[in-house]
């Protein structure tokens, strides 16, 4: 499991067992606290000796909410580049076989588009600087990342090369 679905999750259960009461605090109080909490876990990665994302490094230099933001927004970057080149590999591969299979494809993928821009605005909007720092980036991560992998996934039957 990755550090920002660890922290999602963890945090959910937080928030979950505190519920209203956790916003009685400061806000100031409250990013620090989390900035604490989050510093002081280890990414599951390095538990496991398997090798850290850039990503899982960034976080865990990060003192403050605007590095956390900076590095949601690199990995932002990088996971659209991995799903754009996911989605033309695959899109020339329909297009040679079919023009109805890429129109739905490219139909498909528009309408993801749609989906991914609202999909995690819940944590933008309503969790103050954790949300839009730690909770929304590795919102939008993992929705990048699941789609990459079906993209690729769906390539790698179109062609055989599995």
């Amino acid at each position: 499991m990755e550090r920002s679905v660890f922290l999602q999750r963890k945090l959910w259960v937080r928030n979950s067992i505190a519920g209203g009461a956790m916003y009685a605090f400061n806000a100031t109080w409250k990013t620090g606290a989390m900035a604490l909490m989050i510093m002081a876990i280890p990414p599951i990665g390095a538990c496991a000796g398997e090798p850290q994302s850039p990503y899982d490094v960034c976080m865990a230099s990060a003192q403050n909410s605007m590095a956390y933001r900076e590095c949601g927004a690199a990995e932002i970057a990088r996971q659209d580049r991995l799903l754009n080149d996911a989605w033309r590999r695959l899109a020339e591969s329909l297009k040679s076989e079919s023009d109805d299979a890429y129109r739905a494809l490219l139909d498909e993928q528009r309408k993801w588009n749609a989906f991914k821009e609202s999909a995690c605005l819940y944590y933008y909007k309503g969790f103050g600087s954790l949300g839009t720092s730690v909770q929304y980036p590795a919102c939008l991560i993992g929705i990048l990342k699941q789609r990459t992998e079906y993209l690729t996934r769906f390539y790698l039957e179109q062609t055989g090369k599995q």
